[in-house]
């Protein structure tokens, strides 16, 4: 139970943030570093909640996401894309 509540705070401190640096434009040198940590914090729960529903996705989505990132690096510096 204190996960679910852990989560709802995580979620709804994101969405605050969010709307704070948008809306707010000269608080953002200070409310960008924190909505940054709290995001991670959010990724990093859903990210447990999906590993204990099917074990293993969440990591095989960040080695995917790697992967992709260093084949269009590789496209880009052979000049295959600009």
């Amino acid at each position: 139970m204190k996960t679910v509540f852990f989560r709802g705070i995580v979620l709804l401190a994101d969405y605050v943030l969010a709307l704070v640096t948008a809306f707010r434009p000269r608080l953002a040198p200070w409310t960008a570093p924190i909505y940054a940590v709290v995001e991670g914090m959010a990724l990093g729960s859903i990210s447990m909640l999906v590993n204990g529903a099917y074990a293993g996705l969440p990591m095989q989505a960040v080695a995917l996401t790697f992967g992709v990132f260093l084949a269009m690096l590789g496209l880009y510096a052979f000049r295959v894309v600009r």
